[in-house]
């Protein structure tokens, strides 16, 4: 389904649901280092863009989408990911000051990390396989949040 024959109405609820598991996860994790504030909206913003990483390569890969303009990452443009931050960060920063967010039950984490385990095993060994260095650059951002929302749930 495309949205003003332009943007694929799918991308958005895809993207709702990332940016939902971006801002629990660094959430969860900043609630347990005693961070809040701006850095909180910042991190989030940087953890929906390690899903665009995976996903906007992976799709151009596949033919689903090419860019006007291609850039040097996978054919996709900074202005991509630089969107995805800002609009993750406004979005954020908006959810941080809604009291339906604050966190009171934490059972949901096993779910999300395992969300965020399946990009980089799926996604990211594609890439890999298609561009080495390229797959590891856009493998690596998600498997740092992985890897920090992991020590929180173990430690």
């Amino acid at each position: 389904i495309v949205l003003a024959g332009v943007y694929p109405i799918e991308v958005t609820a895809v993207w709702i649901l990332l940016k939902y598991l971006s801002f629990f996860l660094v959430s969860i994790v900043f609630l347990q280092l005693g961070v809040n504030g701006i850095a909180k909206a910042l991190v989030s913003a940087l953890a929906l863009v390690s899903f665009d990483f995976l996903l906007d390569p992976f799709a151009v890969s596949r033919g689903t989408w090419k860019w006007a303009k291609p850039g040097i990452f996978f054919g996709i443009p900074w202005q991509n990911f630089f969107g995805w931050f800002l609009v993750g960060f406004v979005i954020s920063f908006i959810f941080m000051n809604l009291e339906i967010t604050k966190i009171h039950e934490t059972s949901i984490v096993v779910p999300v990390l395992v969300v965020y385990a399946m990009f980089p095993l799926i996604i990211g060994r594609k890439l890999i396989s298609i561009d080495k260095i390229k797959g590891i650059l856009a493998t690596l951002p998600i498997i740092l949040f992985l890897i920090s929302g992991l020590y929180w749930f173990f430690s």
